[in-house]
């Protein structure tokens, strides 16, 4: 199976987990689901590891940010700013994921998707800790989607969760912001909106 076909699939998936025991802002995990067994994982400090036997949870990585590359180009998952908790990989059949936890306030997970191997994320990571990335005019990883590279993206929550206001959003470059407005009737109150 080509590239073109086994990177179709790519679904990123954003799930907010809440804490309801406390009233301190809830972590985020981000998670990318892999249809693919023929691609290298990279996890900085651990090194490259076939797809279809990346599996492990790293809490102290030489840099957070996890990869998958095959063919030339890269997908992974970048964390920016204070507070994360984990990379993490697990294969399953007939693909792998890949997953990274932070605390949701004052953290942000970036998607990348661009031409090249791990060192492409390696190579932005001394920006992103000295604050200097997001000065830049276009900040990025990637490069603009194609047809044969669908991005997806979906937001589970559990039933203990109310999203106010829906949002609908056309192809390009978006900036969310995601608030917790407190709890109301047993359920945490959480507004997506543009930025």
């Amino acid at each position: 199976m080509g590239l073109k076909h086994s990177l179709a699939a790519f679904i990123v998936l954003l799930v907010l987990a809440s804490s309801l025991a406390s009233a301190s802002p809830s972590d985020i995990t981000v998670k990318l689901n892999m249809n693919d067994t023929s691609s290298t994982v990279h996890v900085p400090g651990v090194g490259d590891m076939p797809s279809s036997q990346a599996s492990g949870t790293w809490t102290n990585p030489d840099s957070f940010y996890i990869a998958n590359y095959v063919g030339g180009v890269i997908y992974g998952l970048v964390f920016a700013y204070q507070n994360p908790i984990h990379i993490a990989a697990s294969p399953f059949m007939g693909g792998h994921m890949l997953e990274m936890s932070a605390a949701s306030e004052n953290s942000r997970i970036l998607l990348a998707f661009t031409r090249g191997n791990w060192e492409v994320l390696e190579n932005r990571i001394p920006m992103i800790r000295w604050g200097t990335f997001f000065n830049y005019m276009y900040p990025s990883f990637g490069y603009g989607l194609g047809k044969d590279n669908d991005v997806k993206m979906l937001l589970e929550y559990s039933n203990q969760m109310d999203v106010k206001e829906d949002i609908i959003l056309n192809p390009g470059s978006h900036t969310l912001t995601v608030e917790h407005l407190g709890e109301q009737d047993g359920k945490e109150i959480i507004r997506i909106r543009r930025a």
